[in-house]
């Protein structure tokens, strides 16, 4: 079991679980207000699955890159 002090050190969303991880990706999809504040603290290290830790890069660099979040379509 780890210590808070350990928690604070290595941030991560393993403990809530996939489901709860899949609902930050859907709602930073969902809702661009959400992602713009979520690109300055969300890390995708805190997603323990790679390929909700590539949807996620994916989505802010492209935002970083173009100013603007891919479509849905994309």
């Amino acid at each position: 079991m780890s210590t808070p002090e350990e928690a604070q050190e290595n941030p991560s969303f393993v403990n809530f679980g996939r489901t709860y991880q899949e609902k930050v990706i859907q709602a930073i999809i969902e809702d661009k207000d959400f992602a713009e504040q979520m690109i300055e603290v969300l890390d995708v290290t805190f997603f323990d699955q790679k390929y909700m830790r590539i949807v996620t890069d994916y989505y802010f660099a492209n935002y970083k890159q173009y100013d603007t979040f891919p479509s849905a379509q994309i």
